[in-house]
């Protein structure tokens, strides 16, 4: 299975949360994965400015030359997409959110009913799954409920489900078992 996983952690080396990840990315390459390992803080990300040019000027692409380009070619080249992120604030990291905004490119902004609530249209026949990885971070049950919910969101907005829900309490063994459970299904 190709994986994109879109990674909000800092770049500070030792930390807990870069070792849980990069352990996991191991484990994945090793189970025959294919892992993008996409490290938001070494990228040069621009925050959305609403512009719209995504939709009307520049279909698809966001108008503004940065790495978003390079992270919307990996989450369409997957079969699975992993946002990863500490919980900060209670909810992901900043540029977390900032990246979730720069994939906007990924829908039409023509609106069309599904499951009974008005969603963008599909811009690309085929979408990958999707899923969530929180490091919960000393946070509470109610954070990680509400930013899981969060993800359940976006998922339906790409009409599917969330695929994954997992968190760093669990062993990076457990989460790639998890994966590998989706692939067999897939």
């Amino acid at each position: 299975m190709r994986i994109a996983l879109i990674d909000a952690g800092d770049t500070a080396p030792g930390g807990r949360y870069g070792a849980y990840v990069d352990s996991l990315t191991g484990r994945l390459e090793r189970h025959g994965h294919v892992v993008d390992h996409l490290r938001l803080a070494q990228l040069e990300l621009h925050l959305c400015t609403g512009c719209w040019s995504c939709w009307v000027k520049t279909p698809g692409r966001c108008a503004q030359p940065d790495d978003s380009s390079r992270v919307l070619r990996a989450y369409l080249a997957a079969d699975l997409v992993v946002f990863a992120t500490p919980l900060s604030l209670g909810f992901v990291r900043g540029v977390m959110k900032e990246m979730i905004d720069k994939l906007i490119p990924l829908f039409c902004p023509h609106m069309e009913v599904y499951r009974g609530e008005c969603v963008h249209t599909r811009r690309y026949d085929r979408y990958p799954a999707l899923g969530c990885l929180l490091d919960r971070n000393g946070y509470d049950e109610e954070d990680v409920f509400l930013t899981r919910e969060y993800f359940r969101r976006y998922a339906f907005h790409f009409q599917t489900d969330l695929a994954l829900e997992a968190d760093t309490d669990l062993t990076p063994k457990e989460v790639c078992d998890a994966v590998d459970r989706l692939q067999r299904i897939a």
